[in-house]
């Protein structure tokens, strides 16, 4: 994996391998909510390291195998959690400064 695509589309494919559906999976586990799960796999919303590892062990994820997806989302999903967090914070900070009045 080199892209943050190329690790939403492998986890994609995992889910899809252990569950055919997105939809399967939740309904099996339903401590994952499915459209959280649709929105970080079609990256409309950060792939947390929470959903990731809940991902995987909904999917059977050996110890060995699971480290190698932390690893893979060290490297190319927390730097989009980050940004996503910081965008956040700068959000609120605008707000606290304005009182969240923007046309101020």
């Amino acid at each position: 994996m080199t892209t943050h695509q190329d690790l939403r589309q492998a986890l994609s494919t995992l889910v899809t391998r252990s569950y055919g559906s997105q939809h399967a999976m939740c309904r099996v586990h339903t401590n994952l909510v499915r459209p959280t799960v649709q929105a970080a796999l079609s990256d409309r919303n950060a792939l947390s390291l929470d959903l990731l590892n809940a991902i995987l062990r909904a999917c059977g994820v050996q110890d060995q195998d699971r480290q190698a997806w932390m690893s893979a989302w060290q490297r190319l999903g927390w730097p989009r959690q980050k940004a996503a967090i910081e965008r956040r914070r700068e959000g609120y900070d605008y707000a606290k400064r304005n009182r969240g009045r923007p046309w101020q």
